[in-house]
């Protein structure tokens, strides 16, 4: 047995000071005598690691953070282990009962299970009813009011963004944020068959 346990965390103050937190306790719970050595990086250089250069093959690390969005291409190449088993044996707290559906899916294909979720970050639309109280808007409800209404604000007010999205280097940010404005429009990134259907009234602009 070696004398630490490497893990690639996705490289955020809150992660890094979790899996500390956790080691911490599991170590005191459990005798372990291991040392973790939990190195942060950023997405790209994750990417990097564990697939271009093939560090969930060679040893590299013992356990990574992987998000959701390179699950599929994990499974498609069999970078990580079949957790079924463990899961059987030695469950978490509550599996899978207690555990919403958001955070059991993606992670499963066929009978395997090749990972678990760290975290959960539910999607909210958040504005400012002062604002919109103060200037007489009304909460926009189709594109092109919604554009106007960021507009207006942006000029009636110096200084505050009419609109703020989260516009991540790497894009999946910005996913998230246009399904905010699609779901907020009762629309669906996914057809009924499970198909990308974006040629909806609700997706368009006009």
């Amino acid at each position: 047995m070696t004398n630490s346990l490497r893990i690639a965390v996705r490289q955020f103050g809150p992660f890094e000071s979790a899996i500390r937190k956790q080691w911490d306790s599991f170590s005191m719970a459990s005798g372990a005598k291991q040392r973790l050595e939990a190195v942060p990086l950023h997405l790209h250089a994750l990417y990097q690691t564990l697939f271009a250069r093939k560090g969930l093959f060679d040893g590299s690390w013992d356990i990574a953070f992987v998000p959701t969005d390179w699950i599929a291409e994990a499974n498609e190449v069999e970078a990580l282990t079949d957790l079924t088993a463990y899961l059987e044996e030695r469950p978490p707290d509550n599996y899978p009962e207690g555990w919403s559906e958001s955070l059991l899916r993606f992670q499963k294909f066929g009978d395997k299970t090749i990972a678990l979720p760290y975290h959960d970050g539910p999607e909210c639309l958040i504005y400012r009813t002062d604002l919109f109280e103060e200037l007489h808007l009304d909460v926009p409800v189709t594109w092109p009011e919604f554009y106007a209404t960021a507009r207006e604000i942006s000029q009636r007010k110096p200084g505050i963004a009419g609109n703020i999205l989260a516009g991540y280097p790497d894009g999946h940010n910005t996913v998230y944020d246009f399904c905010l404005q699609l779901w907020t429009r009762g629309g669906e990134l996914f057809d009924r068959a499970g198909h990308l259907s974006l040629e909806t009234p609700q997706a368009e602009w006009a």
